[in-house]
């Protein structure tokens, strides 16, 4: 008998959750009783506690958590603030259905832009518009009219609106992020800020030109000085279009903000070629850009493909880079470090790795290369580097992880795909010289090709023809022309012994077009 009884006693007997419940409050009581170290006031206040009312305070806390509406906590501070992803377009669905396996690549139907896949995509800058908010002041009548929009936001590194630029520059407009915003010519670089001094006074009036209602109809003095480069490069340099891009506003006396925050609502603004400019903040929230590699190979786009092999093509090269990145050691370990300094992720080493590969996405483009424009894809992913370091280390060991310690492609069944870091000399480059984007090439630019478009356009940054006579320095037309002419390869204009400016022989050779060897706007400054 004493045998079975304690069998019966070692024996799994069922559990009922009201009766673990009940030992659990139990245990809890104990241990508190048994601790000792508590306060008299403390130990009043728990003998106050009833049996029933602390096994229903628990009851209701084990509840909660485990409700199915219960939100999952936040791991990172991307979490915090999401974004919900646009609608697709009415005819979105009927597109895909019947076009989509004939029909080339349409980016209005990828399903990535509006399906919140990848993670974050939609929350992405580069693809986003200007004129996203319909609250903003707009300027009352009498300023030259530019084109209104709205357009596809560009996004620019924060640091690079101060790159190649001189150090006591740098430093000042650092020291007064608050009043500056920065201005960037459509198709500016070392050539146009030989002009640097005329161009600021253009670009000054106009901005001076607006008048706001809550500034009593009253005009804002803007500002606007030119870049002082470190190395001043100019006609005849090897890239016309490398930085300093950026002209600096002065918006001081925009007490109110008003005009700031209609510049940086509209950004782009096009009223004819000589005054075709953008605006951009000095500090974003997220200031680096969201490219972090170009793939380029034969198998990408190739003619006749339609909008579901690329879609397809994208899925399988996306994917087996995914798993090639997963069983890095070495990618994985800086992911974790990065994820937790940076944005704050206190989830596991898989935790933190699927929350960054699931914002990566490769993005149709055109890239330069040595032997022409080849179609490629850009690998896109949220930032989590802090530092332009952090970055470069980031993209070397993304390239390891894919292509192997001394590699630099991998393939996708039989499908060699070559993996590019454009920063290094000489590498393809997937970047604008119009409005400094780096996500499409100049020929691909979106903004010429919006309705009503009137400022500079890549057939301007391309032509041969010479320079036309300068009719002034004020001249705004005439100005951009003997820029346009420079960039274009042809010759500065020569001051004659009346003082007038003589024309140089012209040169009709190869200039720089947005797809040719033209270089890459501040890489190699």
């Amino acid at each position: 008998m004493a045998d079975r009884s304690s069998e019966a006693q070692k024996a799994p007997q069922p559990t009922n959750p009201a009766d673990t419940l009940s030992q659990q409050v139990d245990m809890d009581l104990e241990r508190d009783s048994d601790a000792g170290t508590e306060s008299t006031g403390e130990a009043v206040k728990r003998q106050k506690t009833s049996h029933e009312g602390y096994t229903v305070s628990r009851t209701q806390q084990s509840l909660r958590d485990h409700s199915p509406l219960r939100k999952p906590p936040t791991q990172c501070k991307w979490d915090r603030v999401k974004v919900p992803p646009p609608n697709p377009p009415p005819e979105y669905h009927e597109w895909v259905e019947k076009y989509a396996s004939t029909q080339p690549y349409n980016r209005e139907f990828d399903k990535a832009r509006y399906l919140a896949v990848p993670a974050y995509r939609h929350e992405n800058p580069h693809f986003q518009l200007t004129n996203a908010r319909p609250s903003v002041e707009l300027p009352l009548p009498g300023y030259d009219a530019f084109t209104p929009g709205p357009f596809p936001f560009v996004k620019i590194a924060d640091w690079r609106h101060t790159g190649n630029i001189k150090r006591e520059q740098r430093e000042m407009i650092e020291a007064n992020v608050d009043n500056f915003v920065m201005l960037v010519p459509h198709g500016g670089g070392r050539v146009m800020n030989t002009r640097g001094t005329q161009l600021a006074k253009i670009y000054g009036e106009y901005l001076s030109s607006f008048s706001f209602e809550s500034y009593d109809s009253e005009n804002v003095n803007a500002k606007v000085f030119p870049p002082d480069p470190r190395n001043a490069g100019g006609p005849g340099s090897r890239n016309p279009f490398a930085q300093p891009w950026s002209f600096t506003v002065d918006l001081s006396e925009d007490y109110g903000d008003v005009l700031r925050t209609f510049l940086l609502n509209q950004q782009h603004f096009a009223v004819d070629p000589a005054r075709s400019f953008s605006i951009h903040p000095l500090q974003t929230p997220e200031p680096d850009s969201w490219k972090l590699v170009l793939l380029i190979s034969p198998y990408i786009n190739t003619p006749g493909s339609s909008h579901n092999d690329v879609l397809m093509q994208r899925a399988a090269i996306l994917d087996t880079a995914k798993v090639r990145l997963g069983k890095s050691s070495e990618f994985c370990g800086l992911i974790g470090k990065l994820a937790a300094n940076n944005i704050g992720h206190t989830g596991s080493r898989e935790q933190m790795l699927h929350t960054v590969l699931a914002t990566y996405h490769l993005e149709l483009a055109t890239a330069d290369t040595k032997e022409g424009p080849k179609n490629a894809f850009v690998l896109l992913g949220r930032p989590i580097t802090s530092t332009r370091g952090e970055l470069i280390q980031l993209r070397e060991t993304l390239i390891r992880a894919v292509c192997g310690v001394s590699g630099d492609h991998f393939y996708v069944g039989a499908h060699k795909i070559c993996v590019y870091d454009e920063t290094l000399p000489g590498a393809p480059a997937v970047d604008c010289k119009l409005c400094k984007a780096d996500t499409h090439s100049t020929e691909d630019c979106p903004l010429p090709s919006t309705r009503g478009w009137k400022g500079m356009t890549p057939a301007d940054l391309r032509l041969q023809d010479e320079a036309v006579e300068s009719r002034g320095q004020d001249d705004p037309r005439a100005l951009m022309s003997d820029l346009l002419g420079l960039m274009r390869g042809g010759a500065p204009p020569k001051e004659s012994a009346r003082g007038g400016k003589q024309r140089g022989g012209g040169n009709r050779g190869p200039g720089p077009s947005g797809r040719g060897s033209g270089g890459r706007g501040g890489k190699r400054g």
